[in-house]
């Protein structure tokens, strides 16, 4: 199987770790985190209400911050994003929603997921269209994520793929979203970290449709 460049995919998913841009502060106050096992609607979905600072601190081992929310509609996708600051900085954490775009609705995540992870690509014009997608929502590179291909993750979500050192994407209904796990463990610590963050986000996911 072939995968799409790494790079293309970093562009839509990048996140606020070493490498990436921290979102912007936000003047408006994040939204309270609701308790486990609450549905959100799609409406009112906000990724600062999908991982309470306490869940990371427990997996992370150092104070967590509120998270700092940030959204875009630009583009073909509504990304929406949470930055959560570690007393240690280097173990901070960062939560990407990706939806449809209100505003544009055509494209699907979904549709995008399939032909990102299980479609490969061969069509220099597909590639060039993927990152047309994704650069009004994310900029900059991710190195570490473009040293391996994707690795399936069973057991999360619909499906789910760890990237890199510190990424870890899931696919629910016709929604995905990136956990970004910081921190000098190996990888498969992180990996285990960024499974039961995921657990939380899922709990707290609307019903797909």
């Amino acid at each position: 199987m072939r995968f799409p460049s790494l790079f293309v995919i970093g562009l839509l998913f990048c996140a606020a770790l070493p490498g990436c841009k921290k979102p912007p502060a936000q003047s408006q106050a994040p939204p309270p985190g609701r308790p486990s096992g609450t549905p959100l609607t799609v409406a009112t979905l906000e990724p600062c209400a999908l991982l309470q600072p306490a869940e990371i601190a427990e997996v992370q081992e150092t104070k967590i911050e509120p998270g700092k929310p940030s959204a875009s509609n630009e583009g073909a996708f509504r990304m929406a994003q949470c930055f959560y600051t570690a007393d240690e900085n280097s173990k901070s954490v960062n939560l990407a929603v990706t939806q449809r775009n209100p505003a544009n609705p055509k494209r699907s995540p979904k549709e995008f997921w399939t032909e990102t992870f299980h479609r490969g690509q061969s069509a220099s014009g597909d590639v060039e269209e993927k990152e047309r997608d994704g650069a009004a929502v994310a900029k900059g590179e991710e190195e570490n994520e473009k040293s391996a291909p994707p690795r399936q993750v069973a057991g999360i979500g619909d499906d789910a793929y760890w990237m890199g050192r510190d990424a870890l994407y899931v696919l629910k209904g016709d929604l995905f979203f990136r956990i970004s796990v910081g921190g000098p463990e190996p990888v498969e610590s992180k990996l285990d970290k960024a499974r039961k963050l995921a657990g939380h986000v899922l709990e707290r996911l609307p019903h797909a449709r």
